[in-house]
């Protein structure tokens, strides 16, 4: 049985009714809180990826760009990977992350007059930075480590604590981000 309690008390802390979905099926986003349910239960490695996979729709409906739920949904996140929800899980929550902080953009939205998404989902991810550190450091999936990482390099300014944690892990990352391993992108091969 999965512990929820940090999980349940994020979500309640937002009125997910009054916020606009990036989903077709609504306007508003007050069914997105049970989906987000519904994959934190999953009970297959195949179900959560299924489930998770279906909320970036809500939350990146243009591939890269964040809607207004995205934000609350960050929080969510990190709540759940706190509360130690099993590795079915947690491999998509990071991937979902990764996504939530990459290189987007946002809806044209008063709500947003302002404000930037993107730097406000990188701000939430970096107060949780010590849970990316601890999963690459964990052992648990070397899947879950590389995209916990791969999150830590986008938003740890600090190169010798990146630097410290990478040799730490050692093989618990892939070959191409352990230590001492450069890729040379544009080699021709030759």
């Amino acid at each position: 049985m999965i512990k929820v309690e940090l999980f349940e008390l994020e979500l309640g802390r937002y009125d997910w009714a009054a916020m606009r979905c990036g989903c077709d099926r609504s306007e508003l986003a007050g069914h997105l809180p049970e989906i987000l349910r519904r994959a934190a239960a999953a009970a297959t490695p195949k179900e959560a990826r299924e489930l998770w996979n279906a909320i970036d729709y809500h939350l990146l409906p243009a591939g890269h760009v964040l809607a207004e739920p995205s934000l609350p949904t960050l929080h969510v996140l990190l709540a759940a990977l706190a509360d130690g929800v099993p590795e079915r899980s947690r491999a998509e929550i990071l991937h979902l992350i990764l996504a939530l902080i990459g290189d987007n953009g946002q809806v044209a939205s008063p709500v947003f007059a302002g404000r930037s998404l993107v730097d406000e989902c990188r701000a939430a991810a970096r107060a949780g930075l010590w849970i990316f550190y601890a999963e690459v450091l964990s052992g648990d999936s070397v899947g879950s480590a590389t995209t916990a990482f791969e999150i830590a390099q986008i938003l740890d300014d600090d190169e010798e604590r990146l630097n410290r944690v990478q040799a730490a892990a050692g093989e618990r990352l892939p070959w191409h981000l352990q230590p001492g391993t450069q890729i040379d992108w544009d080699s021709d091969g030759s």
